[in-house]
């Protein structure tokens, strides 16, 4: 008898008429009733008590239903099993939003040769979330970035850490939006924030807000996690937004943004790989050295120099 089948008589037994049944499996009422004949004809009995209004499950059936549950359960069992030793589960990567929608893709394109696609599972969260997935092996490599005062990740005796590409923080902004490029002293800066418990947000309120606001009054525009966001919000000229360079470096080649470090400083900062001290598949083996590959030649593991003062 088909799975299907077992799954229908489950649905009959547990419902009160035919109507709720079919319901129950997603079909109409009359196409479900033709399964139940179908069913009826293979066995040779009747499942459904058509004397009854409105008809439902025979007694029989309805008393052999935890069996039936048990059966649909152990054949749903074997077909997992079957397929996890026929296709290997995918190997997760948990990254930051913002290394998702730059480095990452291109990262993984570029080993398109020595990773099949349909072979990894690509994970976007914040830096928090990304480090509980690594650590409750939801995922089995960490991509985030690395900063003086806040590390990729604090349990440096349980993971294995790979610095990677350099990359800084920096201020954009939509070309115009100030004269000449140029906020004024004492003026204005409307700025697109982060909350203060994401990772940027907390880089941000660290290191450069306290002096900013010794010299401008800040206006917060809008207040988002997500960096694409935060890129869309600056090309749209909400005001300046804080991103990393290797995310918006297309719209400022274009001349869509304008690069303000010199004024209002910027963070050092650079990619960090983390995986587990763990023995490792073949295929995250493959899939872990792919990335560092294709990410750049490892850095040093001295810290990167402090946050530069914002220019005065």
């Amino acid at each position: 008898m088909r799975l299907e089948w077992l799954e229908d008589l489950i649905a009959l037994a547990e419902a009160d008429s035919l109507t709720e049944a079919a319901l129950r499996r997603h079909v109409t009422q009359p196409a479900f009733s033709r399964r139940v004949q179908n069913i009826e004809q293979r066995l040779g009995f009747s499942v459904l008590n058509r004397a009854r209004r409105p008809a439902r499950a025979t007694e029989a059936l309805r008393r052999r239903l935890p069996e039936l549950r048990e059966v649909v359960s152990r054949l749903h069992s074997v077909e997992r099993s079957l397929a996890s030793e026929t296709q290997p589960e995918r190997v997760a990567i948990a990254a930051q939003h913002s290394l998702n929608v730059s480095l990452i893709p291109r990262a993984l394109t570029r080993i398109r040769e020595q990773v099949r696609p349909a072979n990894i599972r690509l994970r976007s969260a914040n830096h928090a979330e990304c480090h509980s997935l690594l650590m409750t092996h939801q995922a089995a490599i960490m991509a985030s970035y690395d900063t003086h005062d806040f590390p990729a990740a604090p349990n440096e005796l349980l993971l294995e850490k790979v610095y990677l590409q350099p990359d800084r923080l920096v201020p954009v902004v939509a070309p115009g939006l100030f004269p000449g490029n140029r906020p004024g002293e004492g003026g204005a800066l409307p700025l697109i924030g982060y909350p203060a418990e994401a990772y940027f947000g907390a880089i941000l309120a660290a290191r450069l807000l306290p002096q900013l606001h010794q010299r401008y009054r800040i206006a917060e525009t809008c207040e988002t996690a997500l960096t694409p966001a935060q890129l869309e919000l600056a090309l749209n000229r909400w005001g300046v937004a804080w991103l990393p360079h290797t995310m918006a470096q297309e719209a400022l080649g274009s001349g869509r943004l304008v690069n303000l470090s010199a004024l209002l400083g910027e963070v050092p900062m650079r990619v960090a790989l983390l995986r587990l001290r763990t023995p490792h598949a073949p295929r995250e083996e493959t899939v872990w050295h792919a990335l560092i590959n294709a990410l750049g030649e490892p850095q040093s593991e001295s810290l990167p120099p402090p946050f530069p003062h914002v220019a005065g």
